[in-house]
């Protein structure tokens, strides 16, 4: 933040002038203001979700090494290479466990990023809308 006119609002903020602020929620954080904190220790960090199952693809480079595996070089694009996969009898996608993801690591939305910087008021959520 340069200066407070301009980039900080009237509300309670998290920022001043001169600090940098970022707009991924970093490990130090208290995490998503709308949360109370009891969710926001719960829903931290990502949570692997025993006895739930995904469908995952594979990358065309992990479909490759497996075609390798068998002495086949492939080239082209991911359509061409799932098709040798397909030929050959090579699964072109995994099951792995489900995953819970937590907010530490991801993007801060709109709403958070404004609150850092004191332009929101909690008192009054419903009010704002991003098409004003």
């Amino acid at each position: 933040m340069k200066k407070e006119k301009g980039y900080l609002g009237q509300f309670p903020r998290i920022l001043n002038p001169g600090d940098v602020q970022s707009m991924v929620f970093m490990p130090g954080d208290e995490g998503p203001f709308w949360m109370t904190a009891e969710q926001r220790q719960s829903t931290r960090l990502d949570v692997e979700i025993q006895g739930e199952k995904t469908k995952q693809k594979l990358t065309k480079e992990e479909l490759t090494m497996k075609l390798a595996d068998k002495g086949i070089i492939a080239q082209g694009n991911i359509t061409n290479i799932k098709r040798l996969c397909m030929q050959q009898g090579i699964p072109v996608e995994t099951e792995v466990t489900k995953i819970q993801h937590g907010w530490e690591g991801s993007a801060k939305g709109m709403l958070q990023v404004l609150w850092g910087r004191g332009f929101i008021d909690e008192k009054n959520l419903k009010q704002y809308t991003v098409d004003g």
